[in-house]
């Protein structure tokens, strides 16, 4: 099994436990960095504030491996870097002259200008040794975000495989085709931590007792979701095209993408009832083909005007455009990637299927002697 872990999430985690455990550490006063003397206006983690988040952040790391640690063979963690969405969708605004042109992709999120502090000690320091040492594999490319990378090796590693978030937008991941991806999620101010899969329908198709790969796969996901329940994870069954149809068609306030014209909830449950029952389990593969087969997104805006009841051939017009952005901001694949970003630094990835072996003891050898970090 492969174990894909959001790193923005794993660090502010880890940096959201650690600024309240200083917060109360009166030693350290009122801010956990400090002006470095050896660089003119820039920034360090105090001592106290270093060693607190290089151990939480191990500690962290092993709890999450740890219910599975015998099933996992890789660990992959993917960082952020500039997101090219940004981009697109200014561009889009500006291009389409819109009333919208205030939109700005995630705008809503708070920002802490020094949290980086512990993102950057973290790659420096922490990080070299948890490669080398324990064959984590660590992946960040420019103008990619997380999810991306968590999309692209979803997509090309088969095997079964986990998924560390705190994002919902993964929920569209979460599949039990040949092989199996479900979610694991933090508490994040909830009572439980959560993993979150779907089960596996029954095919029509007359079952071939003479291969046993099927059920086979079935069986070991379901001792890892097991494992994970033994502590303390709560089982959630979820529906990963409806999740993608929502957020598409409705929008997310979350990261600030606007729903489409006028599809309020009940709309969007209308929208969602119909391209189900149209489209069954194709849905997915037909929003991933949009770009070079658009009778599927012709039909959704046809059925929005239906819905809405849109007289106006200027809201007509522009209603294609805004369900193309929002299934290329919102849809997590490869495909929805800009061929621009693509580079060298991502085409090293695509190409490279040889990754680093785990060793889950190695691991544990590092948490032991962090002091050596």
């Amino acid at each position: 099994m492969i174990y894909l872990i959001d790193g923005n999430a794993y660090i502010n985690v880890a940096v959201n436990v650690v600024k309240r455990m200083l917060f109360n550490d009166k030693s350290i006063r009122d801010e956990y960095y400090m002006k470095d003397i050896f660089n003119e206006g820039r920034y360090i983690l105090k001592e106290t504030s270093r060693i607190k988040f290089r151990d939480f952040s191990l500690n962290y790391l092993t709890s999450l491996i740890s219910p599975v640690n015998n099933e996992v063979n890789e660990v992959h963690i993917v960082f952020d870097s500039k997101s090219w969405r940004k981009q697109y969708v200014l561009n889009h605004f500006k291009i389409a002259d819109s009333d919208d042109s205030s939109f700005e992709y995630k705008s809503s999120r708070k920002r802490d200008d020094t949290i980086h502090l512990f993102f950057d000690y973290f790659q420096t320091e922490i990080q070299p040794h948890l490669e080398k040492k324990s064959g984590i594999n660590f992946h960040r490319v420019n103008g990619m975000e997380g999810d991306d990378l968590i999309a692209h090796l979803n997509e090309t590693i088969q095997k079964d495989k986990a998924i560390y978030t705190v994002d919902k937008d993964m929920i569209q991941l979460v599949n039990n085709d040949s092989n199996y991806t479900i979610l694991v999620m933090p508490k994040m101010m909830t009572k439980h931590k959560k993993i979150m899969y779907t089960e596996r329908k029954k095919s029509s198709v007359e079952t071939d007792f003479f291969s046993l790969d099927e059920t086979d796969i079935a069986n070991n996901m379901e001792n890892v979701i097991s494992k994970f329940e033994k502590r303390g994870y709560k089982k959630i069954d979820v529906n990963p095209t409806e999740e993608l149809l929502v957020k598409i068609f409705g929008g997310d306030k979350s990261d600030g993408i606007p729903r489409l014209y006028k599809m309020t909830p009940s709309k969007v449950n209308k929208m969602t009832e119909y391209l189900t029952e149209k489209y069954s389990d194709r849905i997915i593969n037909l929003i991933d083909n949009a770009y070079e087969e658009e009778s599927f997104v012709d039909d959704c805006v046809s059925k929005m005007i239906e819905i809405n009841k849109v007289k106006d051939d200027q809201i007509v017009s522009s209603l294609k455009e805004s369900l193309f952005l929002n299934i290329r901001v919102i849809r997590l694949s490869t495909k929805m990637i800009p061929d621009h970003i693509k580079g060298e630094e991502y085409q090293k990835i695509y190409e490279n299927r040889r990754y680093n072996q785990f060793d889950y003891n190695k691991l544990i050898e590092i948490k032991n002697n962090s002091v050596l970090i």
